[in-house]
């Protein structure tokens, strides 16, 4: 990380918190990204984000180009011990999408 850590950001209501003060739903933020969001920690944000990320990838058509580039560009970036819940997350995030047409 080249960066410096941030120590404020926005929670996922909207609300200004801190590191080490617990957010709108009474978390404690334990890391700030790059663009100010707060997380629990850095792991939730590599799950929730990837995630997100490999559940566009497999609602697209089996039979798209694309598909298994982006996965294969997803699960590059999620360090193996996390591939199981990136997975679960992107389950999560497709059975919403699933019950929202309904």
């Amino acid at each position: 990380m080249d960066e410096p850590r941030r120590t404020a950001g926005i929670d996922g209501s909207g609300q200004p918190v801190r590191l080490g003060e617990r957010d709108g739903g009474g978390h404690i933020v334990g890391y700030i990204d790059p663009d100010g969001l707060a997380w629990e920690s850095l792991i939730e944000r590599i799950v929730a984000v990837q995630g997100g990320r490999l559940a566009d990838a497999l609602a697209l058509p089996y039979d798209d180009p694309r598909r298994d580039r982006l996965m294969d560009d997803v699960l590059a970036d999620v360090p193996d011990e996390l591939i199981g819940d990136v997975a679960e997350e992107a389950a999560c995030h497709l059975w919403l999408a699933h019950k929202r047409r309904r």
